[in-house]
């Protein structure tokens, strides 16, 4: 179910939002729960759980909505006993080209994310993973210090720092930025 803007503090006080990201499940009206988060493997789980969905079919339309959106299916969340150092050495390499940004990829929060997805849709740039870093604060100042850069957003290739939106202008001026990603990442 989706909800329009002039129904969503109905639907979140319905359903006892109290932070976002949450997603409420319904089925043919009826309020199955709710998952709050942003952890794709447990919304799949949850999905399973409260539907009469078959994991195949659910895997299929998952893996399909990932291909054309770049979701991250795999966890973004610290696994048991992981340094903060080893999740961000993971998160930073999940992708060939891997975004640390202000918002979504589709809703840039800062005039920076927004003027880098803007670079990237110019360039055609469309095969990379993104994370925002407002879901999650250790990721927002451990970053910072891990990559010794100081500010949002941040480009990785490869697991290694590119630089943020002033090198990534800097790349299209100078005519290096194409080379610098592999050819994977762009539209045919």
């Amino acid at each position: 179910m989706k909800s329009g803007q002039e129904n969503s503090s109905s639907v979140a006080t319905a359903c006892g939002v109290e932070q976002v990201p949450t997603a409420c499940f319904f089925e043919d009206g009826e309020y199955l729960g709710k998952f709050v988060g942003a952890d794709p493997p447990q919304v799949i789980e949850a999905l399973m759980a409260w539907t009469n969905i078959g994991k195949d079919s659910l895997r299929t339309s998952l893996h399909s909505m990932q291909r054309q959106h770049q979701l991250p299916l795999q966890s973004t969340t610290e696994k048991k006993g992981e340094t903060l150092d080893d999740r961000l050495r993971r998160l930073t390499t999940s992708h060939p080209v891997m975004v640390f940004m202000k918002g979504h990829r589709d809703a840039p929060f800062c005039r920076f994310s927004k003027q880098l997805m803007a670079i990237f849709a110019d360039q055609r740039l469309v095969h990379f993973g993104a994370f925002d870093v407002f879901q999650d604060e250790a990721v927002r100042e451990g970053l910072k210090k891990f990559s010794n850069w100081p500010t949002y957003p941040q480009v990785y290739v490869q697991g290694e720092l590119i630089g943020g939106v002033d090198i990534i202008e800097a790349m299209v001026e100078d005519g290096s930025f194409r080379s610098a990603f592999p050819k994977e990442a762009f539209a045919s």
